[in-house]
């Protein structure tokens, strides 16, 4: 294949695609450490980690891109021949861009980049024709910028209540169906937490609770009411009061050790059971 004067780098990574769809059998995977070692080559200190996922597991983005213990962004890829465009209207994009805040979608030669939901940047190093890859003139100009873009994107500062919630909810509704996914799936590591903490809140009602990253207490919302349910049906509606000033309350604990971060002040501790209908 001809590159018309890009780097080496850029030209290395165009052969490895043009390589590997030569062989006629690559899949979106193939392609996965060609683009993990151009991500890399960077800047000194990067670390593309690409994901593994299950068939069918679309809750997780293929790479999480670092620098130390920073994270950077993220980057989810498709097959060489499929449509970004496509791509962008399904829920598991809608998804990600709801959720993460800096973020690269790619089929191995098209590029757009989001931050904050927004697209910022696209780009293409080349087209595909049937097997062959036909590299862009600037390919290695094009990718300089947006990796460069892409790399210095710092988070922004929450700013207000809303956008708060809003990067919040969205990253709630990540791991929720991720969660769910995993527990649907039979992933033995979380089934089993969620067998033991099942078989603690319902069997023992007077185990310790202590939720160390409260947030807006859903977890300690759902812990009560699951107990609520137990002590109704053990000892009929009129034993709740007396059993939440005796029993309930002694037990229970809820921290946001985040707080200070996002408030401006020192970190907040505190019994987090507002509005559970105690």
């Amino acid at each position: 294949m001809t590159l018309a004067s890009p780097s080496h780098l850029v030209h290395a990574y165009l052969q490895s695609l043009q390589k590997e769809l030569s062989r006629g059998d690559a899949t979106e995977h193939t392609h996965r450490s060609a683009l993990k070692a151009l991500i890399e080559s960077a800047a000194p200190g990067l670390l593309a980690t690409n994901e593994p996922k299950a068939t069918q597991r679309e809750n997780k983005p293929d790479y999480i891109v670092r620098k130390a213990a920073s994270v950077i962004g993220f980057v989810e890829a498709k097959d060489v021949d499929k449509s970004l465009k496509a791509t962008l209207k399904t829920n598991q994009l809608k998804r990600y861009l709801e959720a993460l805040p800096n973020l690269m979608l790619t089929n191995y030669l098209d590029f757009i980049w989001f931050v904050g939901g927004e697209k910022r940047m696209e780009i293409s190093l080349g087209s595909l024709n049937g097997q062959h890859v036909a590299p862009a003139k600037d390919a290695s100009a094009r990718w300089d910028e947006l990796i460069a873009c892409f790399l210095a994107e710092v988070s922004p500062t929450v700013s207000s209540p809303t956008q708060l919630a809003k990067n919040l909810a969205g990253q709630t509704r990540l791991l929720r169906d991720l969660s769910l996914e995993l527990l649907t799936a039979g992933e033995s590591d979380l089934f089993e937490q969620e067998q033991s903490f099942r078989a603690l809140l319902v069997t023992d009602p007077s185990a310790l609770i202590l939720d160390p990253a409260t947030g807006t207490a859903t977890f300690l919302r759902k812990v009560i009411a699951l107990i609520h349910q137990r002590v109704d049906g053990q000892h009929g509606a009129g034993a709740w009061p007396g059993y939440v000033r005796s029993q309930l309350l002694p037990r229970i604990f809820g921290f946001e050790l985040m707080m200070g971060a996002l408030h401006g002040g020192p970190p907040q501790a505190g019994l987090a059971v507002a509005g559970v209908g105690l």
